[in-house]
């Protein structure tokens, strides 16, 4: 957006937070940000509770607004239903004003919410990597996968020192990219790159579930990981590099140069259910995340209110997030913070910090005794799509290292979906929920 038209918008009183809230997939991002939307504006999640707070004016936006209202109440019909997966950018914004007294003017905030896919988190370490190195690390993660074995063939079948052939790029492009979106879909894996591949750039639509590219989309989307030389390589690295190019663009577009917040979920317990690969998958995902997240943080000489109006990026507070903590006991919930503590460290200016968070409550947990004078706490909840009953959950030991003794050959379950905690349908009390308040006292401490 040009400087004078948000100018126009500048209220030099007023603070403006811009949080970006992604994901791995299934990690409830579209709830989790219903949630926040609904509690702030019942005057839950802050404290000091703002005295006013409304939606702010869409005015001429270029990002869609994000529908936290329609979301609410399809969670608190009868029976409830969870929201659609969002599929593009959009953008939540809540004014807050804080009243301060007579002789003090009023304190106003705003609060931006950028709903980012999870799949484009996943390109930020191209940003710093070669093709080559982004090959052999992609082959390398295929390898001991058995539905990868047809795409590996097809690339080991590409003789070396091939020419550039365009019909070969677009074959291999094709194939790769219905490969990324089965490991998706029927293996749950999250580590998967290119992430627009997945999750096509703003307003591109492709057929086909998005195995088939669209007849428009750039000649740099077609390339895919090859581990030998020659004028083909050089072509596909030639593709990468301009894909590269377009990732950085992007980011520098005022909708993601000014974030300076994150919020990073993940279905840590649900992969940890899934075995071994499907943990290690999480946990690689969430370390690669977490080593992409140094952007350089605004100048301190620089006013925030000035700041805000120049394209300084920089991640100040960085949250990671195990989603739906409440499918544990409480007494479970810290080893689960302390899981995802240890799967992301990070470095650079960003103060970061592990949450364990229920976005929207789905079950209570209970004691049950065990017969021999001991007992054992188990989660319980609706569980829809079976008739809707009540369901007993025991989801065993949380083990907050990094698992890597776990008997992974143990049958493992599938984690149940719960039906939400019913709430009022107009929102007024908030949607139930389990560590939101934390996570945001640690989001806008240096703000409040």
């Amino acid at each position: 957006m040009p400087i004078l038209p948000r100018l126009r918008d500048v209220d030099p009183l007023r603070t403006t937070v811009r949080i970006a809230v992604s994901g791995l997939a299934r990690a409830g991002k579209t709830s989790f940000l219903t949630s926040v939307a609904t509690n702030l504006l019942a005057g839950k999640l802050l404290d000091p509770a703002p005295d006013l707070i409304s939606e702010a004016p869409a005015g001429a936006a270029t990002l869609a607004r994000f529908d936290a209202a329609a979301n609410a109440s399809a969670m608190a019909a009868d029976p409830p239903a969870w929201p659609a997966r969002t599929s593009d950018i959009s953008l939540l914004a809540l004014d807050l004003t804080f009243r301060r007294g007579r002789l003090r003017p009023d304190r106003r905030l705003r609060l931006e919410f950028l709903d980012y896919p999870g799949e484009w988190l996943l390109d930020l370490p191209l940003l710093h990597t070669s093709y080559a190195d982004w090959s052999e690390q992609v082959m390398t993660r295929l390898e001991p996968i058995p539905a990868a074995r047809d795409f590996l063939d097809f690339v080991q079948s590409i003789e070396r020192g091939k020419g550039a052939e365009e019909g070969l790029a677009a074959d291999g492009s094709r194939r790769y990219r219905a490969l990324l979106r089965h490991l998706s879909q029927a293996e749950h894996l999250s580590m998967l790159q290119p992430g627009r591949f997945l999750m096509p750039p703003h307003g591109t639509v492709l057929p086909d579930g998005g195995t088939t590219p669209p007849a428009n989309e750039p000649p740099y989307m077609k390339f895919f990981p090859f581990d030998r030389s020659g004028p083909f390589t050089r072509l596909l690295a030639e593709r990468y590099d301009a894909y590269v190019r377009a990732v950085r663009a992007e980011l520098s577009q005022p909708s993601f140069a000014r974030i300076d917040r994150m919020v990073v979920l993940a279905d840590v317990l649900a992969a940890l259910h899934a075995g071994q690969t499907a943990f290690r998958d999480v946990r690689a995902a969430l370390a690669t995340v977490a080593e992409s997240l140094r952007w350089r943080n605004t100048p301190g000489i620089i006013p925030e209110r000035i700041a805000n109006l120049l394209p300084l990026g920089g991640i100040r507070r960085v949250a990671f997030v195990a989603s739906k903590a409440d499918h544990v006991g409480d007494a479970q919930r810290h080893n689960l913070k302390e899981l995802v503590s240890r799967m992301t460290p990070t470095g650079g200016q960003a103060i970061s910090r592990a949450f364990a968070v229920a976005a929207v409550r789905c079950t209570e947990d209970c004691t049950i005794p065990l017969g021999n004078g001991n007992a054992t706490v188990i989660v319980s909840g609706v569980r829809g799509r079976v008739n809707r009953q009540m369901l007993g959950f025991f989801p065993g030991q949380v083990n907050p290292g990094l698992a890597d003794d776990r008997p992974w050959n143990e049958t493992f379950l599938e984690v149940p979906q719960f039906e939400p905690v019913r709430f009022d349908a107009s929102g007024g009390n908030g949607i139930p929920n389990i560590g939101l308040k934390e996570l945001f006292a640690f989001l806008l401490e240096d703000v409040l």
